[in-house]
C-alpha cells in the first residue's frame, strides 16, 4: 500500500513532469486526497511555476474546490454539463451582475435575518444547507450588510461576500434553490 503524506507522493510527480520543461501542466484534482495546510503549500508551488519568471508555465487545473483554486487563479474556465458558463479573468467575473450575494453563518434564523433586512434591498434569504445566503440589491453591500447584522446583534461566525466569487457562478448554474 502507497501512502501520501501530506501530499509529497503528488509534489514527487510533479517534480518528475517538470524535469522535461512543459509547457504546459494539466492537473485533475490536485487537491482532493490533500489535508488543508498540504492544499495550501501545493497551490503555491503551482502559483510559483505559473508566475515564473524565467520559465513560466500554463497550469489548468480542473477542481471542486472552488474557493482554494480562486485564490491563486488568474483566468477561469466554469463549465456546466460541457457548456461554457464563464470563460475570463477572475477579476471580471461578477462586474455586470445586477445583484449582491452573501453567506453567513449565524446565531439567528432565516426568518430573524429576514425581519432585520426587512427596510432593505434584500430579494431572498434562504438556507442552503450549511450556511443562510443574502440576495440583495447592489444598494447594499458588505459593509452594510455587516453593519445591519451586528447592529441588531447577530452573532456571526461565518461572513463570505460571493458577489464577485467563483461560488458565485456555481450557486447560480448547480445548486440554484
Amino acid at each position: 500500500m502507497v501512502r501520501d503524506f501530506g501530499g509529497y507522493q503528488l509534489r514527487f510527480e510533479l517534480a518528475r513532469a517538470l524535469i522535461w520543461h512543459p509547457k504546459l501542466l494539466a492537473l485533475d484534482e490536485p487537491l482532493a486526497n490533500l489535508d488543508f495546510k498540504a492544499q495550501l503549500t501545493l497551490l503555491r508551488d503551482i502559483q510559483a511555476l505559473a508566475r515564473s519568471y524565467t520559465s513560466p508555465i500554463a497550469v489548468v487545473i480542473s477542481s471542486q474546490h472552488l474557493h482554494e483554486v480562486e485564490a491563486v487563479a488568474d483566468d477561469i474556465l466554469f463549465l456546466r454539463r460541457g457548456d461554457v458558463v464563464y470563460n475570463g479573468r477572475l477579476s471580471l467575473i461578477g462586474d455586470n451582475r445586477t445583484s449582491n450575494t452573501f453567506e453567513i453563518n449565524c446565531d439567528a434564523s432565516v426568518a430573524q435575518i429576514k425581519a432585520i433586512l426587512a427596510d432593505q434591498p434584500v430579494q431572498r434569504v434562504y438556507f442552503n444547507g450549511l450556511s443562510i445566503v443574502i440576495e440583495s440589491g447592489l444598494a447594499l453591500d458588505a459593509t452594510g450588510l455587516l453593519s445591519h447584522l451586528t447592529d441588531a446583534g447577530v452573532a456571526l461566525s461565518y461572513f463570505r461576500d460571493l458577489s464577485k466569487s467563483v461560488k458565485q457562478l456555481f450557486d447560480q448554474t448547480v445548486i440554484a434553490p
